[in-house]
């Protein structure tokens, strides 16, 4: 697990799922807004995604860029992709 010291510092690194993934859109240092999609989850619901940008976090071993993290309002944990 890694921290990130803005709003929400609990990551979930999850092997199943294949996008990083965040509500909270005060993370983002960049962010296109422009990218749509939908993401399904776990329990075969669908979410909005409503963009898609970069992110840093600190780890232990120092500050790390996320790429391609996507921007879904509707999710309840930040996740980052292991898979």
């Amino acid at each position: 697990m890694c921290t990130t010291t803005k709003v929400n510092d609990s990551w979930l690194t999850d092997s199943g799922c294949t996008n990083h993934m965040t509500a909270y859109l005060s993370l983002f240092k960049d962010l296109d807004k422009s990218y749509l999609s939908k993401v399904k989850i776990g329990n075969g619901d669908y979410v909005k995604v409503e963009g898609k940008g970069a992110i840093e976090v600190e780890t232990m071993s120092g500050t790390k860029l996320l790429e391609n993290m996507l921007y879904l309002p509707k999710i309840n944990q930040n996740l980052v992709s292991m898979g």
